[in-house]
């Protein structure tokens, strides 16, 4: 499964009061990864980003072909 948390970086997302798009997805992005991790420990999974780097959507996309994947879950919370 390849975990894909929206946004990142110079590339903030939606922008709200107090809390910015890309913050929550990496936030739901390590929450489900972790949720996954402890139910099923069996599942290979990739994550996209794990900080605030910003990789570029072809390079998400070949990360995910590259690692062959059958699951990718993109992450956005607008």
């Amino acid at each position: 499964i390849i975990i894909d948390a929206g946004h990142g970086g110079k590339d903030v997302g939606a922008r709200g009061d107090y809390s910015y798009e890309k913050d929550i997805c990496l936030a739901v992005a390590t929450r489900l990864g972790e949720e996954i991790a402890r139910t099923a420990p069996e599942i290979k999974l990739l994550f996209t980003r794990t900080d605030d780097a910003y990789p570029e959507l072809h390079a998400r996309a070949k990360m995910a072909n590259q690692a062959k994947g059958d699951l990718f879950i993109s992450i956005h919370v607008n």
